[in-house]
């Protein structure tokens, strides 16, 4: 079993907070703030992660970048399905289904 990494959970966390602070704040006043901390949040915590991930994998990079194409896939397919439910999700993946 792998060892979590109590920082990288609480920086997450920190990362979905401000996105749904960037998202739901009025505009403008103090909360303006997140809008640019959230974006660098989320890519620093995916570099994180992805050094994370390729320890945990050592000596067998060929399945996990199968696995992580896996997972991209399964992801990009239920944002295909969730699109008529949401519109708003069309949004993300205007640029990649059209």
């Amino acid at each position: 079993m792998t060892r979590r990494h109590l920082w990288l959970d609480l920086a997450r966390g920190l990362a979905v907070v401000s996105m749904l602070v960037a998202h739901t704040a009025p505009a403008g006043g103090i909360f303006n703030v997140t809008e640019y901390l959230t974006a660098p949040l989320f890519a620093a915590l995916i570099g994180a992660s992805l050094h994370h991930a390729l320890e945990r994998w050592r000596g067998s990079t060929g399945r996990f970048l199968a696995s992580a194409a896996l997972r991209g896939l399964l992801l990009f397919l239920a944002g295909v399905a969730l699109q008529p439910v949401y519109l708003q999700i069309v949004v993300v993946l205007a640029l990649v289904v059209v």
